[in-house]
């Protein structure tokens, strides 16, 4: 098929009205500054986060939860809600996936057994600021592991791939339970 002027205008004038496509890059945290394990982590690689601190396998025992990328990962801190939002100049953020698991508090939040929990995520539109889209995954180790448990990749809903203000993470039973979290995959968007 030719293309003549007009088609080209007409593709190029389509094409304005379509989101620019986010950065995309994936946080595996192994560039975290030497950072002690319980080290609250505020902004990495354009994402702010909130409630979550620096956590690390190289203590993980047999029945603990090991790192998707060891040796480093995020916990979720007792104070939860923990939140994902753009860190300026970006104004807005989508989530693809991550891989996570739920471990027994400790104070490293490394060493604890692997647990039984929920983790719920939900996305509020950047237009808005109104919760848009919310999903919940259960994470289920084995009873009696021999070996560290490997981590579960979460793939999320297309709803927090569009732009969203912020991310809500909550996992269940937080004052007993930790999140983990591992090479989340995210894009940022500049407008």
């Amino acid at each position: 098929m030719k293309f003549n002027s007009y088609h080209i205008v007409s593709c190029l004038a389509g094409l304005s009205s379509v989101s620019a496509a986010p950065n995309e890059m994936t946080s595996t945290y192994e560039d975290l500054p030497n950072a002690l394990v319980g080290t609250p982590i505020t902004n990495y690689q354009g994402i702010t986060y909130g409630n979550w601190i620096y956590s690390s396998t190289q203590a993980v025992q047999v029945g603990g939860v090991a790192s998707r990328s060891p040796p480093n990962r995020i916990a979720t801190n007792p104070t939860a809600p923990q939140t994902f939002s753009p860190q300026a100049p970006y104004k807005a953020l989508a989530l693809f996936d991550f891989w996570y698991g739920c471990s027994l508090r400790t104070m490293t939040a490394a060493a604890g057994q692997a647990q039984n929990c929920t983790i719920t995520l939900t996305g509020y539109s950047a237009s808005t600021n109104n919760a848009a889209v919310t999903v919940s995954f259960d994470f289920t180790p084995p009873l009696s592991p021999i070996t560290p448990v490997p981590m579960v990749q979460a793939i999320l809903p297309s709803g927090f791939n569009q732009k969203l203000s912020k991310v809500e993470f909550k996992v269940s039973n937080p004052s007993t339970t930790v999140g983990l979290v591992d090479d989340l995959r995210a894009g940022l968007f500049l407008s």
